[in-house]
């Protein structure tokens, strides 16, 4: 038996999920005005004054997918390794170098789009925020 099963990616942030929210948004292309839930929305929960206006949660919903995100609670520490990757798979090589070069700007450079022996053209950057990504666009057959 199959059933429908929704899988999303969850990734939390030090304080500037609204920044990086913003940043993928405009990259990714969202594809409605993402929800937006704050920690002044949250009940029975004392915040700092400072923290009351970040994201509790938010959803980014663009073509092909949703991320949610959101500032991980006051004093937590966030790490990002490169053992997760997300991978973006553009039908157009247009939209790899667009997606590719958008994404890594302020960030690094893992491995640079080339051609591989799969049949398609594949790299892997570590954004501003440290979550690595990682582009795979393949190849029209010959």
């Amino acid at each position: 038996m199959v059933t429908l099963m929704i899988f999303v990616p969850y990734i939390m942030f030090e304080g500037n999920a609204e920044e990086a929210l913003n940043f993928y948004g405009d990259i990714l292309g969202k594809s409605k005005e993402p929800y937006i839930m704050r920690y002044t929305d949250m009940q029975g929960m004392e915040i700092p004054d400072d923290y009351k206006n970040k994201i509790l949660h938010a959803e980014l919903n663009f073509p092909g997918g949703t991320i949610y995100i959101s500032d991980a609670f006051p004093g937590t520490t966030v790490t990002y390794n490169e053992s997760i990757a997300f991978n973006i798979g553009p039908d157009t090589e247009e939209e790899l170098n667009r997606l590719y070069n958008a994404l890594l700007e302020d960030g690094t450079e893992v491995q640079p789009l080339a051609d591989t022996f799969w049949g398609a053209k594949f790299g892997s950057i570590n954004d501003k925020f440290g979550l690595h990504w990682s582009f795979n666009y393949t190849l029209p057959k010959a």
